[in-house]
């Protein structure tokens, strides 16, 4: 390729990198973006940069919680062409500006955002949680003298609900799931929030958890103590560690050094439908040669 083929490319393909930065000390600690430092400092400073771009299971949550908590919200049903509706155009662009503070969604998105809210509604304890209380009000506090922000689902003096979720809400699955998810450390940080603000001492916190397609059975889970310790913990020390990185104004990613690239000889498992079958010593040597683990099914993106 040219240069001048070359530059013709980028002049099409838009700026890159030039973007105003932004401080991250200047933007609250919210736990979407604090979670990030889990995986590394650097994802955290590339969620401040840049938001996230909303997906359409994050559109769906949002017109659920519109329909549970009575928020404001329309539904798009095309430019009256006749077409299958999209989100482009003059006419859409018009529809959203009229519709701004409203959540948007298509036909679909409303007709399976109400099988889940209906779904919620018959379980009689999981709508008790979920109407009990101040619903998605912003709590501005501090932790750590660091400037911080959050809007739990639901809270009142004594608990916190969070509203989620998943391919199964069977207890020990969505468990497991929502451990590797950090709902505990999420949970945590939403009690320390109502606490420190003077909002009440909550020392409760529950997860409604509600199946994605049909027949949407739905759970509550009540977090242990433990649960909600270690979810401190954790939050201690992804904080901390933001602080540091915020001070030496560095944003590292997984690792500084090398890291080694190994196969076990004796220990290497595949899981297979939730059970490890172990892929080392004499009984398996003909066993196939890859190492890789299956994702677990329900680890797909949640809808809230």
């Amino acid at each position: 390729m040219s240069p001048d083929e070359q530059t013709a490319l980028d002049i099409m393909a838009g700026p890159y990198g030039d973007e105003p930065e932004i401080d991250p000390r200047t933007v609250p600690v919210r736990f979407s973006n604090l979670k990030r430092i889990g995986q590394s400092p650097m994802h955290y400073w590339h969620a401040v940069q840049h938001g996230y771009e909303e997906t359409l299971p994050m559109r769906l949550g949002s017109g659920v919680h519109a329909l549970l908590f009575d928020q404001p919200w329309t539904v798009w049903t095309g430019s009256g062409t006749g077409k299958k509706p999209v989100r482009n155009g003059k006419v859409w662009d018009a529809f959203e500006r009229d519709n701004i503070d409203k959540c948007i969604l298509s036909i679909g998105e409303y007709r399976k955002a109400r099988a889940i809210s209906e779904a919620v509604k018959r379980k009689e304890r999981a709508y008790e949680l979920l109407t009990e209380g101040v619903r998605e009000s912003p709590i501005s506090w501090t932790c750590l003298g660091r400037a911080c922000a959050s809007r739990p689902d639901v809270r009142n003096p004594g608990r916190i609900v969070e509203l989620k979720s998943t391919k199964c809400a069977e207890p020990g699955r969505f468990a497991r799931d929502g451990r590797w998810r950090a709902y505990h450390a999420q949970l945590a940080f939403y009690l320390d929030a109502v606490i420190q603000s003077g909002l009440g001492t909550p020392d409760r916190a529950y997860i409604v958890a509600v199946e994605s397609a049909p027949p949407y059975p739905v759970t509550v889970l009540r977090l242990t103590e433990r649960a909600i310790d270690i979810g401190r913990r954790m939050c201690r020390l992804w904080l901390e560690q933001l602080l540091a990185c915020e001070a030496e104004e560095y944003w590292p990613g997984y690792l500084e050094s090398d890291a080694e690239f190994d196969i076990p000889d004796e220990e290497g498992s595949l899981i297979i439908d939730g059970e490890t079958v172990s892929l080392g010593g004499e009984a398996n040597d003909n066993a196939p040669s890859t190492m890789f683990e299956e994702v677990p099914e329900d680890t797909d993106e949640q809808l809230f």
